[in-house]
């Protein structure tokens, strides 16, 4: 990740379903939001959260799904 950009995600296991990296793609685009970038973390268990956050230093936020 590019110094200066903000991530943001969603945490959770499936993730195949989701269309959230989509939607705020979009939206970050939308309201120009250049800086700012979404992914999805599928994550098995609430112990690998700890290791997302080490190694994603921009990490700003998260939503969470089950």
């Amino acid at each position: 990740m590019e110094c200066g950009k903000l991530l943001y995600g969603l945490i959770g296991f499936p993730l195949y379903h989701s269309f959230s990296a989509a939607w705020f793609t979009e939206k970050f685009r939308q309201e120009g939001k250049i800086n700012h970038q979404y992914r999805l973390f599928p994550l098995g268990s609430v112990e690998e959260f700890l290791s997302l956050i080490r190694s994603e230093t921009n990490l700003a936020g998260v939503n969470v799904t089950i």
